[in-house]
C-alpha cells in the first residue's frame, strides 16, 4: 500500500522546516549520517503525533493516516469509492 498522499505534507515538509531551522545534514559514504537520521525520524515522529484537522475530527495525523488505509481497505474489498487525502496545513 503506497502513502505518498502523505509524504509532501509530513516527510518533505519536515526535511524542510528542519533546514529551514538551520540544521546541516551530515554525509557518510554519500548517505545521511546516523546522527541526521535520527533528527530526520524524531522530527517526522513528533509531526505525526501532531493534532490536525480531518474530514471527520481533529486527531493525530498518524490517525488520519490509519484512517485513510482503511478507507482505501474498504473500497479494494468492497468496491466502495475511495476519497483520497488532501492535505490542507497540517
Amino acid at each position: 500500500m503506497s502513502y505518498r498522499e502523505f509524504r509532501q505534507p509530513i516527510v518533505d515538509r519536515e526535511i524542510i522546516s528542519i533546514l529551514n531551522r538551520g540544521t546541516k545534514f551530515k554525509k557518510s559514504n554519500y548517505l545521511l549520517s546516523e546522527e541526521t537520521t535520527k533528527v530526520i525520524i524524531q522530527n517526522i515522529q513528533e509531526r505525526l503525533a501532531t493534532p490536525s484537522k480531518s474530514r471527520y475530527d481533529k486527531m493525530q495525523i498518524k490517525d488520519i493516516i490509519t484512517n485513510q488505509a482503511n478507507l482505501l481497505k474498504r473500497a479494494i474489498s468492497e468496491e466502495e469509492k475511495y476519497k483520497g487525502f488532501v492535505a490542507r496545513f497540517f
